[in-house]
């Protein structure tokens, strides 16, 4: 004789119990298997980072052009190379504004940091730049490279360096043109910052 579901009986007959309970426990094992292989197929974020809430000090040389730029000697370099972190404002706002009174002097200020492999950026804290000293600044050796084309994507500088990851792509666009807007990647009319890939 055959098995016949009845739904208002309190239970199943054992055969169909056996074949329901083997089909739910196969899904279970399809449904975390599957979730598993796409977790494991996504991409990694790069290592990036912004230390937020975390306030540093730093000292260098002011340097605006043709961005806000912190120049920071190197600690245990016997030579006279520097490095350079990006600065900007809180929110998507350029730093111009903050160190157009100190271009080329030597300066303390209050930031958070922001760093991508080996570009780094200081999210400045509004009015913590102070005259330090009265070096001057590094001579500037600039060179024409000559008119060449490159193609890539304009980025959010701050997204890009570890604000937020991945920081590039589709999902990103309009945090570039918001940082565009408030002037972090501009320089005068038609200069503009932006990541290439070779």
């Amino acid at each position: 004789m055959n098995e016949f579901y009845v739904g208002y009986l309190p239970k199943a007959p054992a055969g169909i119990s056996r074949r329901i309970r083997a089909v739910v426990i196969a899904l279970l094992v399809i449904a975390v298997a599957g979730a598993f292989t796409f977790a494991s197929v996504q991409r990694t974020f790069v290592p990036a980072m912004f230390e937020y809430g975390k306030v540093r000090s730093f000292e260098g040389i002011i340097e605006r052009k043709p961005f806000p730029t912190l120049l920071v000697k190197r600690p245990g370099s016997a030579d006279s190379g520097s490095s350079h972190y990006l600065l900007v404002a809180e929110g998507k706002h350029g730093a111009d504004d903050e160190v157009s009174a100190f271009e080329g002097k030597s300066v303390r200020l209050k930031g958070t940091l922001i760093y991508r492999g080996n570009q780094t950026m200081v999210e400045v804290v509004k009015g913590s730049i102070a005259v330090a000293g009265s070096a001057e600044a590094l001579p500037a050796t600039a060179k024409t490279l000559g008119v060449f084309e490159l193609s890539g994507e304009i980025v959010d500088g701050k997204c890009y360096l570890g604000v937020m990851n991945p920081g590039s792509g589709k999902v990103h666009r309009d945090c570039a043109a918001r940082r565009v807007s408030g002037g972090a990647a501009r320089n005068g009319q038609d200069t503009w910052s932006f990541r290439a890939q070779w």
